[in-house]
């Protein structure tokens, strides 16, 4: 129910943001005769979350009516849902409403208001000359005009928007881009929204929703198939879907993300194919459906890397004596002698324009990339080579710094090398602007996709040398394609594969077990005390798996407490996010309270379910180009202010504030999922398994998991599901034609 009406009275506020009003109903018939109180049958008492609402301001409001049987003058009160502030029908904000327009000022805005009542909005807006009197510069009302229907215009889109739960600075983005004829745009179009990266689709169905879409709508089905060619596909891991199966998946997508409901036919998607084959907004290829975006992407991707097969670099002409002559000079100076496996990496990276080193979990991959990098600055000097500019990236901030802690080199995330930044219509650094190196080096290719590699490749010279690195055998990208295993498996490019494990120390035991598993043996070595398993063996009667969390809490408490109550010293990784209590949301709470327990309620802060503290383990969860922190950052809490909402995260000494409205961007990491974690090495890992996450376990997942353990590996849980895990290869196979692209000639598209 709504009722509006003007707050006449506050009877009790809290700090939260609770009040008792009473309220003046606008119209007596707006309060049904039941409700009424005799004495005061214009006024109810209302109760509820109505933080920005203040005595004299009109608001509507809604919710319910409750009966309190101890009530102390009048049983019934009305108990709010939700509110709107009627700025334009409130005097004190409608004059500092007008006193912001250009500069009019409070005093003479007061004037109006009391002179005109809140008529003044429709004679400022349509009559504005019959307000000349008041002005003290010609023109003056006629710009006050524009600048409020401006603002109402604004004012608007947000009371139109807000209810969907939309946030204010995509409003702005909104408004930007519609400018005074947003609202009546939506209501046109709400799928523009999302089509426009706006809005989910979940969103725009709602608002389609309320303002009675069908559910074949064009706009409708065109912008759900292009969803699923775009976000749905990508999350999958797919660069495009099978044009046989679209009326499937899109139907399962609305499924999953429709409000709308009723299925679509496969005419409405077949039609839909056709509008958007039309106006080139999707490419068909050989029953392959793709984005545009999409496809551009992949064949960019394979017509630059083909354009570069077969291409030697200037190292090719240094005699191979000269070439081992430098290799053993850095033996000598870092005490390591290579395997000949790993001496014909470095021959390889040197003398070819693109090539790729591969291997397992302690195979010696890092320590061939410093010998590459050795050897180059050194032939370089002795053959006095025009220039040796090396750029050294990884797909995530994580990763970097391991690469830049393991050469001594400074490296970058991709995202920061080619300096993307999403507020921008174009690259910065493409082809006719590209980096300025010789030589550039990716680390953890197997995290890259398609849509990243493009970028990365258009932003490099033709004759810049390109060496890859990755393990195929770990978890593929989280967008689209598999860049690593489509170029290793394509042919066209040199490949080292190396293949002897260097175990030492207390990961030995690990890497032994994580190759077994890459083998498909499920008979792991559990005897050794760098690799342990905690048996909780699932139950049907225990869905949720609260035994297992009991056990999962004691045995990080211990970890923690055995290695000097180091939480960075610990990490749980979980292979989901969300369902049973050893999910990452579920688990975060608990690890929190049992390491980071609240002390003094000044060193909290909260947002919507998470507690920030003082302390607390956080991680980046999307990118901020304006604040240079990325998705996977990890950092410590060193400020919190409950009074002013805000943050202060350390992220390796380089502190970030973050007001409420980005709170948001951060999430607690004391458990983080496997796919979080690629691109690190941890000293203690711990990992929950458990059948009810078996939608997600699988082989690639258990391998990328395990060799996360520097020191220590533990699991937690039932050991069947350990050997499902093993045993499942499915779930592993994407759509991709990037492979088949690099071995043959350009196909002819649709």
């Amino acid at each position: 129910m709504k009722i509006k009406g003007r707050v006449s009275r506050i009877f009790h506020r809290m700090d939260s943001g609770f009040k008792i009003i009473a309220l003046e109903a606008t119209k007596n018939s707006a309060v049904p005769e039941k409700y009424r109180n005799p004495d005061y049958p214009m006024s109810i008492s209302a109760v509820g979350n109505l933080m920005n609402v203040e005595e004299e301001y009109v608001v509507e409001i809604v919710g319910e009516w409750e009966y309190r049987e101890k009530g102390r003058y009048w049983p019934w009160q009305f108990k709010v849902e939700k509110y709107t502030v009627c700025d334009f029908e409130t005097p004190c904000i409608l004059t500092d409403i007008i006193a912001r327009i250009n500069g009019f000022g409070k005093a003479r805005a007061k004037s109006l208001v009391e002179t005109y009542g809140i008529s003044v909005v429709q004679i400022i807006e349509n009559e504005p000359q019959r307000l000349r009197t008041w002005e003290t510069k010609q023109g003056e009302m006629e710009a006050l005009s524009v600048g409020l229907k401006k603002y109402r215009a604004a004012a608007d889109l947000k009371a139109f928007l807000s209810k969907y739960d939309i946030e204010e600075a995509v409003i702005d983005a909104v408004y930007e881009r519609y400018g005074m004829s947003a609202v009546e745009a939506i209501r046109q179009d709400p799928y523009a929204l999302c089509r426009n990266k706006l809005a989910s689709f979940t969103v725009a169905d709602k608002i389609s929703k309320d303002l009675n879409f069908s559910a074949d709508n064009p706009a409708r089905v065109d912008t759900a198939l292009l969803y699923v060619l775009t976000d749905y596909a990508g999350s999958k891991g797919h660069t495009f879907l099978m044009l046989n199966r679209l009326p499937e998946d899109c139907n399962s997508f609305l499924k999953e993300n429709g409000e709308i409901k009723g299925s679509l036919s496969k005419r409405h998607i077949e039609t839909a194919v056709s509008r958007c084959l039309a106006s080139g907004r999707i490419v068909i290829e050989g029953g392959r459906v793709y984005s545009q975006k999409r496809y551009e992407n992949e064949t960019a991707v394979a017509d630059i890397l083909r354009s570069r097969a077969g291409a030697k670099s200037k190292y090719a002409t240094v005699p191979k004596e000269k070439i081992e002559a430098c290799i053993s000079e850095i033996q000598e100076e870092l005490e390591v002698e290579l395997d000949p496996l790993q001496r014909e990496a470095v021959e390889m990276a040197l003398c070819n324009q693109v090539s790729v080193l591969t291997g397992g979990a302690g195979c010696g991959k890092t320590t061939t990339l410093r010998f590459i990098i050795g050897v180059m600055e050194k032939l370089s000097k002795l053959h006095r080579f025009a220039g040796c500019d090396i750029a050294l990236a990884a797909p995530t901030g994580m990763a970097a710094k391991r690469m830049m802690a393991a050469t001594g080199k400074e490296a970058k995330t991709i995202h920061k090398l080619i300096e993307y930044n999403p507020a921008l219509p174009a690259l910065t650094l493409n082809e006719d602007n590209p980096l300025p190196y010789d030589f550039v080096i990716v680390d953890e290719l197997s995290m890259v996709d398609v849509d990243t590699m493009t970028m990365l490749l258009r932003a490099t010279r033709r004759d810049t040398q390109l060496l890859f690195l990755g393990d195929v055998n770990q978890l593929p990208s989280i967008g689209p394609g598999e860049v690593l295993h489509d170029i290793i498996n394509s042919g066209i490019f040199p490949v080292t594969a190396l293949k002897r494990s260097f175990r030492h120390g207390s990961r030995r035991t690990i890497l032994d077990n994580a190759n077994q598993v890459l083998e498909g043996n499920t008979e792991l070595d559990f005897g050794h005390s760098d690799c342990l398993f905690y048996d909780v063996p699932d139950s049907s009667e225990d869905k949720n798996c609260r035994r297992l969390r009991k056990m999962l809490l004691k045995v990080y408490y211990e970890e923690y407490a055995a290695c000097g109550r180091r939480a960075d010293k610990v990490q749980v990784l979980s292979p989901m996010r969300i369902k049973t209590l050893v999910s990452v949301d579920q688990i975060n709470p608990c690890l929190q309270d049992t390491v980071n327990a609240l002390v003094d309620e000044n060193d909290e802060v909260r947002f919507g379910p998470h507690r920030f503290r003082k302390n607390d383990r956080v991680m980046q969860v999307s990118n901020n180009y304006d604040k240079n922190v990325y998705n996977g950052d990890k950092g410590i809490v060193k400020m919190v202010s409950g009074k002013t909402g805000r943050l202060l995260v350390d992220y390796d000494g380089v502190p970030v504030e973050y007001g409420k409205k980005e709170f948001d961007q951060l999430k607690h990491s004391f458990a983080i999922t496997v796919h979080k974690s690629q691109g690190d090495q941890l000293p203690i890992v711990i990992i929950p398994i458990t059948n009810y996450h078996s939608v997600l376990l699988n082989r690639n997942l258990l391998y990328t998991a395990m060799t996360r353990a520097k020191h220590k590996l533990i699991f937690v849980g039932d050991r069947e599901a350990l050997e499902y895990a093993v045993r499942n290869l499915q779930g592993l196979k994407r759509n991709t034609a990037l492979c088949e692209r690099l071995k043959k000639t350009e196909q002819k598209a649709a």
